[in-house]
C-alpha cells in the first residue's frame, strides 16, 4: 500500500535542523510492512545502535540519527508522530523514519530517495506496523 502524497515526500527532505533531537527510546522496535508477520526477515530495527534496515541477509545499518519531535507542526505541534533520521551532511537524506505515523501509536511509513536502498529494502512508502520493542 502506497501513502505518499506530494507534501510528504518533499517536506522531509529540506531540512532539520531546526528541531533536531535524539531518538527516545520508547520509539525503539522492530517494524514490518503492514501485511508481514512479525519473524518474517523483512523490516526495520530501531534502536540504541541506530536503524538497521533489513531483507533477509540483507542488512544496512545507519548508526548516528536525529529525531524531528515539532516536525509535522512546527513548535506549537502536540501530536505524537516523529521523524527520525540519519545525522549525515546527505543531502536530501538518505531516509526519513515517520514513527507514530497518522497520529496512530505503533504504524510507521518510511521514505527514502536512494535508489540502491530502494532496491534492496523494497518497503519505501509502505505503511508499517510495530512488533516489539527492542
Amino acid at each position: 500500500m502506497r501513502a505518499t502524497t506530494a507534501f510528504l515526500w518533499v517536506l522531509p527532505f529540506m531540512c532539520f535542523s531546526a528541531a533536531a533531537a535524539e531518538v527516545d527510546a520508547s520509539l525503539y522496535g522492530e517494524w514490518v510492512p503492514e501485511q508481514y508477520a512479525c519473524r518474517s526477515g523483512v523490516g526495520i530495527r530501531l534502536n540504541a545502535k541506530g536503524v538497521t534496515f533489513i531483507n533477509g541477509a540483507k542488512r544496512r545499518t545507519f548508526p548516528r540519527l536525529e529525531a524531528g519531535y515539532t516536525f509535522w507542526g512546527g513548535a506549537r505541534y502536540k501530536g505524537i508522530v516523529v521523524a527520525v533520521f540519519p545525522d549525515t551532511e546527505d543531502k536530501p537524506a538518505p531516509f526519513v523514519l515517520h514513527v507514530n505515523y497518522g497520529e496512530k501509536k505503533g504504524a510507521a511509513l518510511v521514505q527514502y530517495p536512494n535508489p540502491a536502498l530502494r532496491a534492496d529494502f523494497p518497503f519505501d512508502d509502505v505503511l508499517m506496523r510495530k512488533c516489539r520493542a527492542t
